[in-house]
């Protein structure tokens, strides 16, 4: 089944908190986005799109298999009571559901979640204005000052189509541009 490897979002927008270099989130690359937040049961929410879903790279006959969400994060004080790592995708105004590590991870870690069954997906779910993810740190019951770092997020989607020249002519595409 074809597959369009992991996607970075190059857009983003604050929702809450102040963040740092939130563009440092596009990419895989140990430039980091972060924010830190130093009051007790409060979340800074940070949101990244236009992941370059096109039908060049997903057609419009496309059947969704998988979804897959991916990031790359850490805290930076594993002392607090409980700094929680929040990510979750949206479509439209729909919020799925929000994947949490409270294990606070004081190195880089990538967790991927498979979101295919939170929604029947369709190409038009993915296209640029459409599809976006949330980073939702948030501190637990503590006031302790924690900073949340944010590496990437990126969506991978697996699909296939009726009969097979579009894979291909998808796949062409993608390696060769025309």
């Amino acid at each position: 089944m074809p597959s369009t490897g992991y996607l970075f979002p190059s857009s983003n927008a604050a929702v809450s908190g102040v963040w740092v270099t939130p563009e440092n989130a596009g990419a895989d690359d140990g430039a980091v986005a972060s924010t830190t937040i130093a009051v007790k049961n409060t979340t800074a929410i940070h949101e990244f799109g236009t992941f370059g879903f096109s039908t060049a790279v997903v057609p419009d006959n496309a059947t969704i298999t998988q979804v897959q969400l991916q990031v790359e994060w850490r805290v930076t004080l594993a002392a607090g009571v409980i700094g929680i790592l929040g990510v979750r995708a949206r479509v439209g105004t729909t919020g799925l559901t929000i994947h949490e590590n409270s294990a606070e991870p004081t190195t880089l870690t990538v967790e991927t979640f498979d979101i295919t069954a939170e929604r029947v997906w369709v190409p038009a779910d993915l296209r640029d204005g459409t599809l976006t993810t949330r980073l939702e740190p948030r501190n637990g019951n503590d006031a302790d000052a924690e900073v949340y770092e944010f590496d990437y997020v990126a969506v991978q989607v697996t699909y296939t189509v009726p009969g097979g020249v579009p894979v291909m002519l998808a796949q062409y595409r993608r390696r060769w541009g025309s």
